[in-house]
């Protein structure tokens, strides 16, 4: 099995806000804006009634465009509702982050983990939202997709179901249209890894931020330097290191029995084989537990 890091949400250049994390630790993603069938308006934000994207968004100071939401990875059914009961989550690819994933072989039993930037936010008597002075900025995983069904309409004639066509991926008609190796994973419908197989979805969300989500080095303000578990390094004993991060002691290190990793500002997805790293399965299971 492969694990796919996936970095979506709101980032520098998409949103140009942190997503936020609410002070009983709900953390909301928030979709990027890009052409589509489905504006800001339409969505819910889950676990606060009464709050909309829009308000959020505003309150934060960050950017919707021209409104509209490509909604990916869809994994939570609350935050487009009503859903059809067919509907399962969905995570689209395409172009080079795509070439990227094929060139992995990611396929079939694979998991995304999904992770975006996050900050602490609080909000006024008025109920305005806003960032928390001493809050930093950190890296943190937000959901999960295991891969059960891979469907790619351009390459090969695949039907797309009525309940999916909603997906930004999935849509026609679109200018300018999704390349060619456009793809689209379907989530199994129960997570099936070892000790939690049956227990969750294939796909969804961690609603509450807990420290085991965390990626960012506890107490830093650059969000991309990251500690992980010591198995992660790659150098010593020398393994196929996680995509997009060779293998130097540049960006790779140990300290107090946890590898430190400089991330890459660059790509969409880092994959890792859990062939080379079968302690992956293990704190895979821990984000669950």
């Amino acid at each position: 099995m492969k694990i796919i890091l996936s970095r979506k949400g709101f980032d520098s250049s998409f949103g140009r806000v942190a997503s936020p994390i609410f002070k009983d630790g709900l953390m909301i993603s928030l979709p990027i804006p890009a052409d589509s069938s489905i504006s800001y308006n339409m969505l819910s934000v889950p676990g606060r009634p009464g709050l909309t994207f829009p308000s959020l968004v505003s309150d934060l100071g960050g950017d919707m465009e021209k409104g509209r939401v490509h909604l990916d990875p869809d994994l939570n059914s609350e935050i487009y509702p009503p859903r059809d009961p067919a509907w399962n989550q969905l995570f689209g690819q395409s172009g080079i982050a795509q070439q990227h994933l094929e060139n992995q072989k990611v396929d079939v039993d694979d998991l995304f983990l999904f992770f975006g930037w996050f900050r602490e936010v609080e909000n006024d008597v008025n109920g305005k939202y806003s960032y928390k002075s001493d809050a930093k900025d950190q890296h943190i995983i937000f959901g999960w997709l295991q891969v059960g069904k891979i469907w790619q309409p351009q390459i090969k004639p695949t039907p797309i179901p009525l309940w999916a066509e909603y997906h930004p991926h999935c849509e026609k008609g679109l200018n300018p249209p999704e390349p060619h190796n456009n793809t689209i994973y379907v989530a199994k419908d129960n997570l099936e890894i070892d000790s939690v197989k049956g227990s969750f979805p294939g796909g969804g969300v961690f609603k509450n931020f807990r420290d085991e989500l965390r990626l960012t080095k506890p107490n830093q303000y650059k969000r991309s330097l990251w500690e992980l578990p010591e198995w992660f390094y790659p150098i010593d004993p020398p393994k196929t290191p996680m995509t997009y991060h060779p293998s130097s002691e540049k960006i790779w290190s140990k300290k107090n029995g946890r590898t430190i990793l400089q991330s890459a500002r660059i790509g969409q997805e880092f994959v890792l084989d859990t062939e080379e790293y079968p302690e992956a399965i293990e704190w895979v299971e821990s984000l669950f537990k």
